[in-house]
């Protein structure tokens, strides 16, 4: 089933299930129920509207194998940006900085062995080569640990006025102008939040800087990477070769290898597809509501619309304090406090089958007690 497939048959399956609902469901209105139809109505919409955002954002991400919360992470500002940036740390960096000469950095090795071993998967490698596959990784690990050490590399600094300023410069020497930029941008920082704008230049100019010098970096890493998987495909022979297919991209890292971000991002991508549907379908709304709320809020906090700070240039409009991530935070807040399910969803369904499950023992012990009752009334010649 393809992803559209997918949204198709959960808005089918959410009309459906809210007609029935709104058909079956009758009661006598008291507390939270006493809302107006047509408050109900629109109420009903609020949720189905904010859980159709939920579940399509959330599948996006989900058949998007590339998606990473990092990039957001790394941006954030506010009181926990810290918190947010550590959550998100710098992949980058951990690829290339060395923690000592004679290793290369574990998540450098985490990549050259997850695709080692997935291009042997992929081509149905038998023992031999499979052992040749391996041995061409750790060469080139130790190829990549002289790299890191000791090669030098053309680089163009970081410079405001032109010409442009070309150097060689190791991987280590790179590294350190790489923290000589960080610090600029945790200086410009340092003097906000500011309404002064040449404060909030520098910062922005800070940013911009640490980002290029930072895609380099990766550009570099990029190019070592795929001169190792050429080196994987020349082990190949002519007959493997023929109509080649390569290793889909990107390798899946192992589980036991995850970090905080990896497992955020999966509790990011399944909490948005998970919660969309329990409120598109009207499933345990309120504890969808609720939790719906705070996984709004975390995004809110990573990056509010505080005064004195550079506005993002990708905002759809110019917001202070109040941005449209906030109105949906206290939307489903909103929500959770009422019982929309019930009016439409699989809450009334539930309901009912709960309900007449529960009648019928009642109904039980009122014959029960009723029939003693009588026998004693003919006893006596009532």
């Amino acid at each position: 089933m393809t992803y559209y497939d997918t949204i198709a048959l959960l808005f089918g399956l959410t009309l459906i299930l809210v007609t029935l609902a709104s058909l079956l469901w009758r009661r006598p209105l008291s507390g939270a129920d006493s809302v107006n139809a047509p408050a109900r109505v629109f109420l009903v919409l609020l949720r189905l509207a904010i859980g159709w955002h939920f579940f399509v954002e959330g599948m996006d991400k989900l058949q998007n194998p590339t998606w990473s919360s990092e990039a957001y992470l790394r941006e954030s500002i506010g009181p926990l940006a810290e918190t947010f940036r550590n959550l998100a740390g710098d992949r980058v960096l951990d690829k290339l900085a060395l923690t000592d000469k004679e290793h290369v950095p574990a998540a450098l090795a985490g990549d050259y062995d997850a695709y080692t071993a997935a291009f042997i998967r992929h081509h149905g490698l038998d023992g031999e080569q499979s052992a040749r596959a391996e041995d061409i990784a750790r060469q080139r690990k130790s190829m990549a640990l002289t790299w890191l050490t000791a090669e030098t590399e053309t680089v163009q600094k970081i410079a405001p006025y032109p010409p442009a300023l070309k150097a060689d410069w190791t991987m280590p020497r790179r590294l350190e102008e790489y923290e000589r930029l960080r610090q600029e941008v945790q200086t410009a920082e340092a003097a906000l939040p500011s309404a002064d704008k040449d404060l909030q230049r520098r910062y922005t100019d800070a940013k911009a800087n640490v980002n290029r010098w930072r895609a380099d970096l990766k550009r570099s890493y990029d190019a070592q990477f795929a001169s190792f998987k050429k080196s994987l495909l020349d082990m190949l022979t002519a007959e493997q070769k023929k109509d080649l297919v390569p290793v889909p991209e990107p390798i899946a890292l192992p589980i036991a290898s995850w970090g905080p971000l990896q497992w955020s991002d999966f509790a990011v991508k399944w909490g948005l597809v998970v919660i969309g549907a329990g409120l598109l379908l009207g499933l345990l709304s309120r504890l969808s509501s609720a939790a719906g709320a705070l996984l709004v809020l975390s995004f809110f906090l990573a990056m509010p619309p505080l005064p004195g700070w550079p506005e993002s240039p990708r905002l759809e409009g110019h917001y202070l304090f109040i941005n449209k991530t906030l109105i949906e935070f206290l939307a489903l807040g909103a929500l959770t406090f009422l019982p929309t399910g019930r009016w439409a969803g699989l809450d009334a369904l539930f309901g009912l089958l709960w309900s007449d499950r529960r009648a019928a023992p009642e109904t039980i012990s009122r014959t029960r007690t009723r029939i003693p009752d009588d026998r004693e009334a003919v006893h006596t010649g009532i």
